[in-house]
């Protein structure tokens, strides 16, 4: 963090004489480093605490807890724990159309810059970034409402881990919400050994 302190003093005249005044003005600066830390603390302390609460869903579940540390497979476990597998399936193809769109988008915009003619590459990217953001969208809000009944919860408490992820999240963790089942089926034969019991969900 560097920040930058001025003084800047000027004399005026006083009115109807010769003598003068001394005014004195402080400028400060600052280079904005310390919000970008506040941000940057203020997100690590948020994946920590979600870390936290899927660890202990998961062990309600009667999963191992240590699952969520892993990337991918922890949403991988996520969906087949709350959901289906073929819904994680769908998420990946969402994820490669994004990245699809995303090249597609710059090599556009880049041809653009150098005098060619690709709007229909840049358009094109454009599209599929819209597309894969609302399938993307859905999938989330369809996720959460099978996390929520997953636990006994109803419409209300899927809004409420769609806009306040980190408090209903803790509330499902540490809360009295119990698993009722919600996957297609099991990953570990542990639910008893964690002392829960799986029941499996109503079709």
């Amino acid at each position: 963090m560097i920040k930058y302190n001025e003084v800047v003093h000027t004399r005026e005249p006083r009115e109807g004489g010769e003598e003068f005044m001394d005014y004195s003005y402080s400028y400060y600066y600052s280079t904005g480093d310390e919000l970008g830390a506040g941000y940057y603390i203020g997100i690590g302390i948020a994946a920590i605490i979600m870390i936290i609460a899927w660890w202990r869903i998961f062990s309600k579940a009667g999963e191992r807890g240590w699952k969520i540390l892993i990337p991918v497979y922890n949403i991988y476990t996520m969906y087949k724990l709350f959901w289906r597998v073929a819904a994680f399936v769908i998420l990946i193809c969402i994820g490669v159309v994004t990245v699809i769109g995303s090249v597609m988008m710059s090599y556009g915009f880049a041809s653009a810059l150098l005098g060619g003619n690709s709007s229909g590459a840049f358009m094109g990217g454009i599209v599929l970034l819209i597309i894969s953001g609302i399938a993307a969208l859905v999938i989330q809000v369809m996720f959460y409402s099978k996390l929520s009944r997953s636990f006994g919860h109803g419409a209300g408490f899927t809004v409420g881990l769609f806009f306040l992820p980190v408090i209903f999240l803790l509330i499902i963790a540490f809360g009295s919400s119990k698993y009722t089942g919600g996957g297609s089926e099991r990953l570990s034969d542990g639910p008893e050994d964690l002392g829960y019991r799986y029941r499996e969900p109503d079709r």
